[in-house]
């Protein structure tokens, strides 16, 4: 693979904040169209009873980062 092909193969990804590549995920895009696009609001969240994944809270909504990655806190539980 040449270096425009993996540029472009990379420039395709999906990424979520907490490092999923969620392009490559074996539920996207049928049941889940990726974190960047439905908020961390992903269809499993309802097996814990919750709203919304608690690392995608903690990053994007509580801390305002764009991923775990800026955080001093990593690796933290979430």
């Amino acid at each position: 693979m040449d270096k425009k092909n993996i540029r472009d193969n990379i420039m395709d990804k999906i990424e979520s904040c907490c490092g999923v590549v969620c392009s490559d995920c074996e539920w996207f895009p049928e049941d889940c169209a990726g974190c960047p696009s439905i908020q961390g609001k992903v269809f499993w969240t309802k097996f814990l009873n919750i709203d919304i994944c608690e690392i995608y809270q903690c990053c994007i909504n509580e801390k305002e980062y764009k991923h775990c990655g800026e955080c001093l806190d990593l690796s933290c539980k979430r």
